[in-house]
């Protein structure tokens, strides 16, 4: 394989709630740029990245000890933020607590390290130098779009709390849509979903 053929890109989260899905869907996605993710609403935890060539197992096992070492905790939705850049801005909801949510990415970073690829810098950097917990509302908004979306977005306020008590590996192969390939418990072991 060479550096320039696609790669299965992989991706560790943490699912919404559907009843908080709902609630984001009723909130924003009639605000104009809102987008929904084909996965559903989550926080990214780690990447999209690539793995190394032949180090699966010592991922998985990586990411295994430290879910079932990790407790359940909560989270607190509230308040929008943006990632602007010319023409191409994000919008995201923010995480009011993300303490946890960063000592769990900083786990498994550490844990992970020297056996994912980040896809590119742009990715290694929100990943290892800025990481920010959100739910992402909308990606690729123009200037103009942006403005649109937090005047109509800002008098919609939301807040929404769950507790985190699965980290999702969710995998896409090349072209292919994002699947979820295992579920980690926190405090327990590896389940992976029934193919079908």
């Amino acid at each position: 394989m060479t550096d320039t053929e696609p790669r299965v890109r992989y991706a560790l989260v943490i699912r919404l709630p559907r009843e908080v899905e709902v609630r984001i869907e009723d909130t924003f996605l009639s605000v104009i740029g809102t987008t929904k993710p084909a996965m559903g609403y989550h926080l990214t935890l780690l990447g999209p990245y690539c793995l190394a060539q032949g180090v699966s197992s010592p991922f998985l096992a990586a990411v295994s000890r430290v879910c079932r070492q990790t407790e359940s905790f909560p989270v607190r939705l509230e308040g929008l933020g943006v990632f602007r850049t010319a023409n191409n801005n994000a919008v995201y909801l923010g995480v009011e607590n993300p303490a946890p949510v960063v000592a769990l990415h900083r786990r498994l970073l550490q844990a992970t390290a020297g056996v994912v690829e980040p896809e590119n810098e742009r990715l290694r950097a929100w990943t290892v130098d800025n990481y920010n917990p959100h739910v992402t509302l909308g990606l690729g908004m123009t200037d103009g779009d942006l403005e649109e979306f937090l005047r109509l977005g800002e008098q919609r306020h939301l807040t929404a709390e769950f507790t985190v008590q699965q980290v999702y590996l969710v995998e896409q192969v090349p072209n292919g849509p994002w699947e979820v390939a295992a579920e980690y418990s926190l405090g327990a072991t590896i389940s992976v979903p029934p193919q079908g």
